[in-house]
């Protein structure tokens, strides 16, 4: 054949293996793949040239070689027109190993001559294919994959070995029946697997599933498995082969992801993210249906007394016993969720379409958690009793409260408005008294405002020093001064004057109460000071109201020794003034304190008595030197014979344990002498006084000399 340069550089430059023969079979032209893989194979395929390639294929063809056949017959049909082109193919068998080969034979005109290519392209070789396989398998294993082949024919399966150890079976024991793998799926998953299957081969599409299977032990494995159909010449599926692999551990990992994410770690119970999710699914419900739900925000009373007497492990046992009574009152579509600390809420949806009924509902709920606090927790050695205090507030879809819902808005979801309803009216609850519910209405939206205004306006108050002392005269039998009380006033320079009993709770509420009280000691020791220059005031002694914060902070009787100590007073005229309630917070902490004062010549009058839980046997270890009959006793003093029995009995007791008796709310003469014949000596009230301002007040001492 006529040979060109770019001819033969085409030629030689493909990977392929290349022959040229013309239209009788004679070889013209080999390129030098073909000569490279004779010469490796011993084999002087370049002395060919001229030789005929039909006779060759059908002397291999004699010998038995069937794939010759085949080759002879294709590219016998390509010479002679009646195919445009012939592929096949081959194992090529060589002395070092097996190759496979796909040859392809075409025609080429060149310069108006035709010529028949024949293309030998080299497969994967049988090392190359056990390399692979080796391969294969090393990932398989390294990846836990199990591979399967189920034959759609007689309906059994082929296994590998690790789809043996996947299940816990092995080549023996396992039949390959189809019935046999079906029988390990959970039996919450084998209806939905096996129509996955059925839908695969109906529709020739991969298989692709996550299913649970029981092992041979027992154990339950999360799985993974891909497949895909293979079909005969008709179309006809007959075989899936495919993969399985084990998810178990991932599938736990995203479980736990999952809990860390939307559980609460101590108690397991749903967390605010998950409680907002389902808050939310609910409105739409009650949107649809029109039925009205309730959200219940629960705060524990007085939980961080456990904390500082039991230490924070018997705080968090008492958490998960309280979650425990609490999770046994809801109904089964309730939700209860700890947010945090000693909080907790409940979603409680689908109440009634009726307002009435949804009210009670929630009220029955309500009480049905508190009753369950009813009874102590026993947590190890440790015994105590704890209440909640509940607020409630109702919804109906996107409506929130109880009446409309005018007042929303609109930059807050009604997820949050809803649990800031709840909380407004749990802190109602609180300070109602406490161990007890209560549902939001719209006018505390207003007393929130007004304590948040407060706040903000009592700080600024307590930095810019725009507070005052008024004092209020305690006079003996035969009308002396012997003492006063100091009591905080407010008066505000755009909402006039502000009453303690609100302000006071806002301190309590806000943290303010520490640096108020401080200031109070603080003004009382100034005034004892500048009295101390004044002889008609050099013998006053000022009674101060302590509040729980103040007795039980850490450096509480440090502060006061060094007030009395920065201004040069004599300590037995500072009176602190405390409420049996507050000593029986922690008796045991309390009576060391006032010890630690008493010491220091700083003694206590004990305000209120009888008014709640008195404990008498706590009486002897207090350093007490006055107990105050509460004005509530002294009001109907001449009209209720109990009030006169039990001012008799503070009276007698206090002569007992030589205490001194102040009656407080004294307005009238006639409880006046009633309470002087009783044996008081001491009083205090509008009978004589109301708290004055500091000139008022000396001005007063001055006319009653």
């Amino acid at each position: 054949m006529d040979e060109s340069p770019l001819f033969n550089l085409l030629l030689d430059r493909s990977l392929s293996h290349i022959v040229v023969v013309n239209a009788e079979g004679e070889i013209m032209f080999v390129n030098d793949a073909w000569v490279n893989f004779g010469n490796e194979n011993e084999c002087k395929t370049s002395e060919w040239k001229g030789v005929n390639y039909l006779e060759v294929c059908e002397a291999a063809a004699k010998a038995g070689d069937k794939t010759a056949v085949l080759a002879a017959q294709g590219i016998r049909n390509t010479l002679k027109g009646t195919s445009p082109q012939f592929i096949l193919e081959y194992p090529c068998h060589s002395p070092n190993e097996q190759r496979w080969f796909l040859m392809r034979v075409l025609s080429l005109v060149i310069e108006e001559k035709v010529y028949f290519v024949i293309y030998h392209d080299r497969f994967m070789s049988e090392t190359e294919l056990c390399l692979s396989k080796e391969r294969l398998a090393l990932a398989t294993d390294a990846g836990q994959v199990g591979i399967w082949e189920y034959d759609l024919r007689d309906n059994t399966l082929v296994w590998d070995r690790w789809m043996h150890q996947l299940y816990g079976t092995n080549s023996v024991d396992f039949s390959g029946a189809y019935e046999e793998w079906s029988q390990s799926l959970h039996p919450d998953d084998i209806v939905r697997a096996e129509k996955q299957i059925q839908d695969s081969i109906y529709n020739l599409s991969p298989f692709d599933s996550e299913f649970r299977i029981i092992t041979r032990t027992g154990t339950v494995r999360h799985i993974l498995a891909k497949a895909k159909i293979s079909c005969d010449k008709k179309g006809k599926a007959i075989k899936m082969v495919g993969v399985n692999i084990d998810i178990t551990e991932r599938i736990e990992s995203e479980r736990q992801i999952r809990k860390l994410a939307y559980y609460d770690q101590l108690t397991d119970l749903p967390n605010r993210a998950l409680f907002a999710d389902r808050v939310n699914q609910a409105i739409k419900v009650s949107d649809r249906l029109g039925v009205m739900g309730a959200i219940l925000f629960i705060d524990l009373d007085e939980f961080k007394k456990v904390n500082d007497t039991a230490g924070h492990s018997t705080g968090d046992s008492l958490l998960q016993a309280v979650a425990l009574r609490f999770q046994s009152s809801l109904r089964e579509e309730d939700t209860l969720c700890r947010i945090g600390g000693d909080e907790f809420i409940v979603l409680s949806p689908e109440l009634s379409k009726e307002q009435v009924h949804a009210v009670n509902g929630a009220k029955a709920l309500a009480e049905k958690l508190l009753l369950s606090l009813e009874m102590p927790l026993i947590l190890g050695d440790y015994q105590t009793k704890i209440s909640a205090s509940i607020g409630i507030s109702l919804f109906c879809g996107n409506s929130v409260g109880r009446h409309d819902h005018s007042n929303q808005e609109h930059n807050q979801s009604t997820y949050e408005l809803l649990l800031k309803q709840a909380d407004i009216a749990m802190y109602k609850a609180k300070r109602s008294g406490k161990n007890r519910l209560c549902f939001f209405d719209p006018s505390l939206q207003a007393d929130v405002s007004r304590r948040a205004l407060l706040e903000g306006e009592l700080r600024i108050a307590l930095a810019k020093d725009e507070l005052l002392l008024y004092y209020q005269p305690q006079l003996d039998d035969e009308f002396g001064l012997v003492g006063v009380e100091a009591l905080l006033r407010w008066s505000h320079k755009d909402y006039g004057a502000i009453s303690p009993v609100e302000f006071i709770i806002v301190a309590e509420e806000c943290g303010l109460i520490i640096p108020l009280g401080d200031w109070v000691i603080d003004q009382a020791c100034r005034q004892l000071y500048l009295w101390r220059k004044k002889r008609s005031f050099d013998h006053l002694k000022v009674s101060v109201n302590i509040s729980a914060r103040q007795l039980y902070a850490p450096n509480f009787v440090e502060k006061i020794i060094n007030c009395v100590n920065h201004y040069d007073v004599d300590p037995k005229l500072l009176k602190l003034e405390l409420t049996e309630s507050i000593l029986l917070e922690d008796t045991n902490i309390a009576v060391k304190k006032m010890t630690a004062l008493a010491q220091a010549d700083i003694f206590f009058t004990l305000d209120d008595f009888g008014t709640g839980y008195s404990c008498l046997s706590y009486l002897k270890l207090l350093p007490l030197c006055v107990i105050k009959i509460d004005l509530s006793f002294v009001k109907d003093i001449l009209v209720d014979k109990n009030d006169v029995a039990i001012s008799r009995t503070i009276m007698a007791l206090a002569d007992a344990l030589g205490l001194e008796v102040i009656a407080e709310g004294v307005e009238e003469l006639e409880q006046l002498e009633c309470l002087r014949k009783m044996g008081c000596h001491i009083f205090q009230g509008f009978y004589y006084s109301k708290p004055l301002s500091i000139d008022k007040f000396e001005e007063y001492v001055w006319n009653h000399r």
